[in-house]
């Protein structure tokens, strides 16, 4: 309604409210995430660091990404699906942006994991690629050779907190409701995660004052470009 500019609008917590609280219980139906109820908030514990103590953690990136302010800055995830436990689809959410890219991989193996999201990000300037914070999955491990790759700072979420990289867990929600993990991933192309990555860049999203992540994206890469020559 915002998009539209219309002079009254509907905020999203009514929305859920109604359906919760409605006589009708199957609304939630309608809900991106099809959950019966709303889950609790509890309160974040802090854990130690799986991989050992020669990693960063996000406890030690710079205060600067973590307000937004800053274009470059990555989150990175996979989701995993019923049918084949091996084949794994990687996120790769821009901060600040919100531009997606989606990676087909065969297997959870972290080189073969880390290789492709290197060649991902291997045509972009540098300046559109300064660090980028994963969890503490396995397949994450080889962080040294995505460093050497792509020069760029890797950061860990601390241990069972997948939370703390949000950007990337709101992506991924988004993305399970045209990739839900009953999906047969074998019959899934890379060609066609292209086009569903490009349908979330080029939807308008509110934290983005109604504008596109491919428009943000492509802004800041021409002010970037205009900085630095």
């Amino acid at each position: 309604m915002k998009y539209q500019k219309l002079t009254i609008y509907v905020c999203p917590e009514t929305i859920y409210q109604y359906v919760y609280k409605s006589k009708n219980k199957e609304l939630y139906h309608c809900l991106p995430y099809k959950q019966p109820k709303r889950h609790k908030r509890y309160s974040r514990k802090q854990h130690q660091c799986r991989f050992g103590g020669d990693i960063r953690l996000i406890t030690e990136r710079p205060a600067d990404i973590n307000t937004r302010t800053r274009f470059g800055h990555w989150e990175g995830d996979t989701i995993q699906f019923m049918g084949n436990k091996k084949q794994v689809i990687t996120t790769l959410v821009e901060r600040k942006s919100r531009m997606v890219f989606l990676i087909k991989n065969n297997s959870k193996h972290s080189q073969g994991v880390m290789e492709k999201i290197g060649n991902k990000f291997e045509d972009l300037p540098q300046q559109m690629l300064k660090s980028i914070t994963f969890d503490q999955g396995v397949e994450f491990a080889a962080y040294r050779h995505l460093e050497d790759k792509t020069k760029c700072h890797v950061y860990y979420c601390e241990t069972h907190s997948p939370w703390q990289k949000g950007s990337n867990e709101n992506m991924n929600g988004r993305l399970r409701r045209y990739l839900p993990k009953t999906t047969i991933i074998d019959n899934v192309t890379q060609t066609e995660l292209d086009s569903l990555a490009d349908k979330m860049n080029l939807c308008p999203r509110k934290c983005l004052g109604f504008k596109m992540p491919k428009e943000v994206f492509i802004q800041q890469h021409k002010n970037d470009c205009r900085t630095w020559s």
